[in-house]
């Protein structure tokens, strides 16, 4: 059970990370595009 939301815990983080991460490449790429 620990475990579990341990790992829940991490993916969420880690989707959160992945989404930022995501947002920024674009966010740049599209200013980088004008």
């Amino acid at each position: 059970m620990i475990r579990e939301s341990n790992f829940a815990g991490t993916a969420a983080a880690a989707m959160a990370i992945v989404t930022q991460e995501l947002a920024r490449i674009l966010f740049q790429h599209n200013w980088g595009g004008v």
